[in-house]
């Protein structure tokens, strides 16, 4: 999955992450490194979207990159790619409890 995100940071950082904005490709491990050695020392995530409407936000360091997404079924998995090309894949919690609250 490619998301492209931009980032919703908090207001005191919103002036410096403005105009960022990152494409990731989990698949892209060029691409990934690159994203860790660009903005590894991020101090706050980078929120957004997923092609399939779902909250994702994007922590980027120089090991990894996590990204946590809100899934529809109320799920939050949390997926982490590290620099040496393992990859994590962990459900947090739910962060809905059931259908009627779509």
């Amino acid at each position: 999955m490619k998301y492209m995100i931009k980032p919703q940071a908090a207001p005191d950082h919103q002036a410096q992450r403005q105009e960022t904005q990152i494409t990731f490709d989990p698949y892209d491990f060029e691409g990934m490194c690159k994203i860790m050695d660009e903005y590894g020392g991020s101090d706050c995530p980078f929120s957004g979207m997923n092609k399939n409407g779902e909250d994702v936000w994007i922590s980027v360091f120089y090991d990894r990159i996590t990204v946590k997404t809100h899934q529809r079924n109320g799920w939050v998995r949390i997926n982490t790619h590290w620099r040496d090309g393992t990859r994590e894949e962990t459900f947090d919690s739910k962060w809905r409890s059931h259908e009627k609250s779509r």
